[in-house]
């Protein structure tokens, strides 16, 4: 039975007979779960004035009593993470004003009323009018669905047109489990209510469900649970439910759902290369990306080596990384050079590309070549300039601490200072040969 409960802003029960509603929830009145399942509370709730959709709306449960301000231990949990008390995970969308909950891996300490509250902004709203009440049972009926721990990523994304295995692994001590039995893998798209609606489950081992043509690559038996979804595309993004079914054993990783997004474009490799750079320092430049495919990694390139071989290791959470690394002895001629790695990923009828690049900055190191040296003269504008025109002469060189720089023009009579600093500028008259001179304590070049 579903029930519309009225919210108040900042009203307690005494008083919700009394009021205007200023928000409804439609949920269920009361619930029976069992010890050791999880439980998915539909909940959904609407507003009579217009709430702020743009800004952070906040999910809070509270337990027993909503009195939060004389009593803060009856706050559970809240969507903010300052409080979670109880590993409640709000799946709907409350901008969406979806406030549907899981409440995973139940015992019968859970039993009792229950209060839902919205915080957004100035608002404040508690279910003042009606609780929840949930009652957990210890027994177990030969089909529960109990509650079993996956390890997977929580988001994981992927490549239109390309493949993404999914790291994963199930634990359970249940005494009903027997891996000495055919053990089935489940997976469920957007809910776990398959009871209510068969077509939540896309892919059963037992090939009596496969709308999606995945592959169970784990072996069941050893609770590896892996999974490769081929050629995806972004219909797929949704979040995704894991279950195993052992004879009378039924266990749904309902706590943790798995979040896919399936990107048009491949997300940019990076390009990591260690801190404070010095000339004549030998260090290792690493272009990496993102691998939603091991089967199918894409192909890095580095303008510093273009035969390198890229190599793909596997991540501390069964993900996988695509790399290249090139060793290098810094030079001055390093200093301001850009570096630039691309990832070129296969995919249904053809390839897709990214690309990033980094700047390095190359430091002299504190020896007696900290001297200027590879001083140079540039002019703008290059080539033939006629009289009257505005010319800049521009000298650079490379030198700790940074030089002082001196033009001089060159003349039969010796050779005359005509300005300091690395740009000078004037009319051109005639013609004329100039030179930069750079100088610090070290030296002069």
């Amino acid at each position: 039975m579903l029930l519309s409960v009225f919210f108040l802003p900042d009203v307690f029960a005494d008083y919700c007979q009394n009021k205007p509603a200023g928000i409804s929830i439609t949920a269920p009145k009361e619930i029976e779960a069992l010890s050791g399942s999880c439980l998915e509370i539909p909940c959904s709730f609407n507003t009579s004035k217009p709430i702020d959709s743009s800004g952070n709306i906040i999910g809070v449960w509270m337990k027993n009593n909503l009195a939060f301000s004389s009593d803060s231990n009856v706050v559970i949990f809240n969507s903010s993470r300052s409080v979670n008390k109880y590993p409640l995970n709000i799946t709907g969308n409350l901008t969406e004003k979806n406030c549907t909950t899981l409440f995973p891996d139940l015992n019968t300490s859970y039993t009792d009323k229950y209060f839902f509250r919205v915080e957004n902004g100035p608002f404040r709203a508690t279910a003042c009018a009606d609780p929840l009440q949930i009652n957990v049972k210890g027994s177990l009926s030969p089909n529960v669905q109990l509650h079993h721990r996956l390890s997977a990523p929580e988001k994981i994304e992927a490549l239109t047109g390309s493949c993404l295995q999914i790291p994963c692994s199930f634990n359970t001590k249940h005494k009903r489990f027997d891996s000495r039995r055919t053990v089935y893998g489940v997976w469920m798209k957007k809910s776990l209510k398959f009871s209510l609606n068969q077509n939540v489950v896309i892919f059963n081992s037992s090939e009596s469900v496969n709308t999606y043509p995945l592959k169970m690559i784990g072996n069941l038996g050893e609770k590896n649970c892996t999974t490769l979804f081929p050629y995806l595309n972004t219909s797929y993004t949704d979040k995704y439910f894991f279950r195993v079914e052992n004879g009378q054993f039924r266990a749904t990783a309902c706590a943790k759902p798995l979040q896919i997004t399936v990107e048009d474009s491949p997300r940019s490799p990076s390009i990591n290369v260690p801190s404070d750079l010095k000339e004549h320092q030998s260090v290792t430049l690493t272009c990496s990306a993102f691998t939603p495919c091991p089967h199918s990694p894409p192909q890095l390139t580095c303008n510093l080596q273009q035969d390198s071989v890229g190599k793909t290791e596997k991540n501390t959470d069964g993900t996988f990384t695509t790399k290249i690394q090139e060793n290098i002895t810094l030079s001055d001629t390093h200093d301001g050079y850009n570096i630039t790695c691309s990832a070129r990923y296969p995919v249904i009828g053809g390839s897709k590309t990214a690309g990033t690049e980094m700047t390095l900055s190359v430091s002299c190191v504190s020896f007696s070549s900290d001297a200027p040296k590879n001083t140079s003269a540039s002019i703008s504008p290059s080539g033939l300039v006629s009289a009257g025109s505005w010319v800049e002469l521009s000298c650079s060189s490379r030198a700790k601490p940074p030089p002082r720089f001196t033009w001089f023009r060159i003349s039969k009579h010796g050779d005359i200072n005509v300005s300091v600093g690395p740009v000078y500028g004037f009319n051109f008259t005639k013609r004329g040969e100039y030179y930069c001179a750079a100088t610090n304590d070290l030296g002069n070049q």
